[in-house]
């Protein structure tokens, strides 16, 4: 053992890393995102949409694109079941607002109706 008069430790290589174990994940492609946009707009649309208005379509139309493009994903079976979730929410909520507005329009014929008509 040589003298060394700086006192220096010998160099010990650094411990190993701690390898955390990997997370499966699963391949996405532009067709994957936009079945998940899809999906993902159709429960906020759930959410937000109190006052009925036009943004049950969006739903519809992000549906509609993911389901034409779901071939190109790279799960095409999970892509197009979250298209068709979208699709199906979106076109309940079309569905219930065009009932909304049918019995909203039938109970003011029925009052115009029941008044004799406007004053």
């Amino acid at each position: 053992m040589s003298y060394d008069p700086y006192g220096q430790p010998a160099a010990t290589p650094p411990p190993p890393a701690v390898i955390s174990p990997a997370i499966e994940t699963q391949p996405t492609t532009r067709a994957d995102r936009f079945a998940l946009i899809a999906l993902t707009v159709a429960l906020t649309t759930i959410l937000s949409c109190v006052v009925p208005g036009f943004s049950c379509l969006a739903p519809l139309a992000v549906g509609i694109v993911a389901l034409t493009q779901a071939g190109q994903a790279a799960d095409p079976k999970r892509a197009q079941t979250y298209s068709w979730i979208a699709i199906a929410i979106g076109g309940l909520i079309l569905i219930g607002v065009l009932a909304f507005i049918a019995l909203y329009g039938a109970l003011i014929a029925t009052v115009i109706n029941e008044s004799g008509g406007f004053p």
